[in-house]
């Protein structure tokens, strides 16, 4: 028996099926990656944080506002997310519906001297197409319910997706402009919004288009995946 040429023969087949059992393992172990998590524009992470820099054009004041989740229940196929904001003045919540597409408003609750108030959307008030893509356009018009009732409309548009600059760090956006009316008067707002972040940014104008509030992100927190 010629064992050189056995050896070659055997090393042969050996080299060949080690390259062969290499690409399948990398397209094996390639195939059974997880796939990345879909874009979300408007995360409410249970207990997560957002701290934000204000700035009053109108009264030239500065202040900060706190908004924290606070609470997360099941809505059918949508969740219903609590936030809790604080300007300084003491908390009120807004409550969210989110799901199929959508982040939409429900109502705003202000709790003072041991009364609660609450302004409801109705109906329910779609804020943003999530994810937002870039010409996208969606429109409300309803009432606000509440110790007075309010006739309101508004209009989005999902203008430009834009790098943005805010004391946090640089976010690339999605830059969402909206045009409004509440019982009667005009107002202009926009809002940028960065994939897994939030909102970053926005800014509000009056009805002679005077800027009336800049607000950015200062800091995030999110809690740790379990």
């Amino acid at each position: 028996m010629n064992w050189q040429r056995l050896g070659e023969f055997v090393g042969g087949r050996w080299v060949v099926g080690f390259v062969v059992g290499l690409a399948i393992a990398l397209l094996t172990a390639t195939g059974l990656q997880a796939a990345p998590p879909p874009p979300d524009y408007y995360p409410f992470p249970l207990n997560g944080r957002w701290e934000y820099a204000t700035t009053n054009a109108a009264q030239g004041t500065t202040g900060n506002l706190l908004i924290k989740v606070i609470g997360a229940d099941r809505d059918g196929s949508q969740m219903r997310y609590t936030t809790e904001q604080d300007l300084g003045f003491g908390p009120s919540n807004l409550l969210y519906l989110k799901g199929e597409g959508w982040v939409k408003e429900i109502k705003f609750v202000l709790a003072r001297n041991g009364m609660t108030n609450e302004t409801v959307n109705d109906p329910i008030k779609p804020i943003l197409k999530n994810p937002p893509k870039v010409g996208d356009q969606w429109s409300w018009t309803g009432q606000q319910v509440g110790a007075a009732t309010t006739n309101a409309s508004e209009s989005f548009k999902a203008a430009a997706a834009e790098e943005v600059t805010v004391p946090a760090g640089k976010f690339n956006t999605i830059r969402v402009e909206i045009t409004g009316e509440k019982a009667g008067t005009a107002f202009r707002k926009v809002m940028w919004y960065a994939d897994r972040v939030g909102p970053v940014k926005w800014q509000i104008w009056d009805a002679s288009n005077a800027l009336q509030t800049t607000t950015e992100l200062k800091r995030y927190e999110f809690p740790k995946a379990s």
